[in-house]
């Protein structure tokens, strides 16, 4: 129902670019993406899978708060990560 990715320096390109194509590829409704590289550290949340492609990305930077669509279906306070940085 949902897969979460945390992007580190060894797997930047594969996380922002290779996994949202193969988790979307197998039908997997929802991908949570954790970036702390980006500046803004930031989260990222794919959605609406179809023919291999998430048809819906939202991204906020760490502190605010994201949607996770249904089938999960609740707003995620992004501070918690703050907290590991």
């Amino acid at each position: 129902m949902l897969v979460a990715e945390v992007v580190s320096k060894g797997s930047a390109e594969d996380g922002r670019l290779k996994k949202p194509a193969i988790y979307a590829g197998g039908g997997v409704p929802v991908m949570l993406l954790v970036d702390s590289l980006t500046r803004p550290a930031s989260v990222t949340v794919y959605s609406d899978p179809k023919e291999g492609q998430y048809q819906v990305t939202s991204t906020v930077p760490f502190g605010r708060e994201i949607h996770v669509p249904h089938p999960i279906g609740f707003t995620l306070d992004t501070s918690v990560f703050e907290e590991v940085l």
